[in-house]
């Protein structure tokens, strides 16, 4: 649908809600609209600057068990409160860096790494009652632990 503007400009109404919901879409990804997402690399020099750790999600948009833990993780008021102390990524495994540090027990999807300020990864901040996939987490508690010991720097 287009029509001219005030000052006779086509617009294209479809196209411009098209890109606005998609560009939204990237960046939140549907993992919480009120958490605030970086990328990569604006989060690194953000966590250096602010001192404040990282926390980075990685996961599939086709990945069932990545929707089962987006669907939780996306809703709670616990998670949106404590992500304001970290400096927060979401990221498809495609964007993941060649870099061991993004997957220090494998490339499985959904996985949640937490970083210094330095960025380096914080290994032993993982769920700690799965041997195999030490970075999923299946429920908020544990996340929310971890969230809790990292921002009170107890980690």
């Amino acid at each position: 649908m287009e029509f001219d503007d005030d000052d006779g400009e086509n617009v294209n109404l479809f196209e411009n809600k098209l890109v606005s919901a998609c560009d939204e879409e990237r960046e939140t990804k549907g993992w919480g609209e009120k958490i605030d997402w970086y990328t990569l690399g604006v989060a690194l020099q953000k966590a250096k600057k602010e001192h404040k750790h990282m926390m980075i999600v990685i996961h599939r948009m086709t990945c069932s068990a990545c929707w089962y833990q987006k669907s939780w993780f996306s809703k709670s008021p616990a998670i949106l409160n404590l992500s304001k102390n970290f400096v927060m990524v979401n990221m498809e495994a495609g964007q993941v860096p060649n870099d061991e540090q993004f997957s220090p027990d494998g490339h499985y999807v959904p996985r949640i790494l937490f970083f210094n300020p330095q960025g380096r990864l914080m290994p032993h901040v993982k769920f700690s009652y799965n041997d195999l996939y030490q970075y999923n987490y299946p429920g908020e508690g544990d996340l929310i632990r971890n969230m809790k010991l990292v921002a009170e720097k107890k980690m």
